[in-house]
């Protein structure tokens, strides 16, 4: 377990003296996010090695060019979204979360009506507001947005695609965007709509999740220590659970997903040190966890993520790490 000092120092006794109804009421759920490398072959034996091992989620960032090293091999994700789905059975496709900067709402609302047929209805839309300093913006000719502005456009877009993947028809006027009449047919296989992820850390994104999200999804501060992300994380719940409540909406029918690799711990080393990692972010609220795959090979140079970092190590994950910590949740 954690050294004293650490994040928790006996992770299963602080697990242990969780009031039952404070635990989280739905099953733990863990997925895999991918970025869109090395070459298309890999990433379908990757899938399928995901799907095989049992996981809940098979994801796919979305920016147009690798974030951390721009002239590395880098794919279209949502390209790549629609061939995972293919080659897939079982687990649910999504994107986390898909990059507004490029794309209009219309089309990521045709977007996700189509992938959604295509899955045949295992599609999660994942949505967030994105970064100034996403490369993106320079090369789709995009100027950055200040950060009101992008929340403000954010809004706007989870507005739309919510209308038009419940209707027919829709048409929305907005300060940034506009729709007219724009036809959805056939209607999604999901019903009322496939399932929406909103990536959520400020007062106004986690209002917007609480109206409109399926899912809420956050992530660490690599400047920060686990220990003071798990704090953020347990107010960034509750702040989602009141939020919803004012809104009429039942807080449990919002999944709450944290995504793995944005702080300096190393949480696939060992046993430990994945329980140490996980435990105090479960006490938090989270519900489901999502780690990043691939291997160093890849990009030929490191990232700063946190990353499942081989086959091996995903199969230990799978055999061992979830199966004992899913037991532990459900003694």
């Amino acid at each position: 377990m954690a050294q004293p000092g650490g994040v928790a120092e006996t992770t299963r006794e602080a697990l242990a003296s969780m009031d039952p109804t404070s635990r989280a009421p739905q099953r733990l759920e863990f997925g895999i996010w991918m970025p869109p490398l090395p070459s298309w072959p890999v990433l379908r034996q990757r899938a399928h090695l995901v799907e095989s091992l049992g996981f809940d989620s098979l994801w796919m960032v979305d920016h147009f060019a690798n974030p951390y090293a721009t002239d590395t091999t880098w794919m279209e994700s949502w390209t790549l979204l629609a061939a995972l789905a293919c080659c897939t059975q079982r687990v649910r496709i999504g994107s986390l979360v898909t990059n507004i900067i490029y794309r209009h709402p219309a089309v990521i609302a045709k977007s996700a009506l189509s992938l959604d047929h295509i899955s045949a209805g295992r599609l999660v839309l994942g949505l967030g507001a994105g970064y100034a300093g996403d490369p993106s913006h320079a090369m789709t000719g995009v100027t950055p947005w200040p950060p009101a502005e992008r929340v403000d456009r954010l809004e706007e877009i989870v507005a739309i695609v919510d209308s038009m993947l419940r209707q027919s028809e829709t048409s929305y006027r907005g300060r940034y965007y506009q729709v007219e009449g724009a036809i959805m047919k056939p209607p999604p296989i999901q019903q009322p709509r496939p399932q929406l992820l909103i990536a959520a850390q400020g007062r106004r994104t986690l209002q917007l999740a609480a109206r409109f999200a399926d899912h809420w999804c956050t992530m660490g501060d690599m400047h920060s220590s686990a220990r003071d992300v798990v704090q953020a994380t347990r107010e960034m719940n509750q702040a989602l659970t009141n939020e919803a409540r004012s809104l009429g909406r039942d807080p449990d029918r919002i999944a709450r997903a944290f995504c793995v690799g944005w702080t300096q711990e190393r949480p696939f080393d060992s046993l430990s040190s994945f329980e140490d990692y996980l435990g105090p972010l479960i006490e938090a609220g989270i519900t489901q966890f999502m780690f990043g795959f691939w291997e160093v090979d890849d990009v030929g140079r490191p990232a700063p993520i946190r990353h499942i970092p081989s086959a091996k190590v995903l199969e230990w994950l799978a055999g061992v790490a979830i199966p004992s910590l899913r037991s532990w949740m459900a003694a």
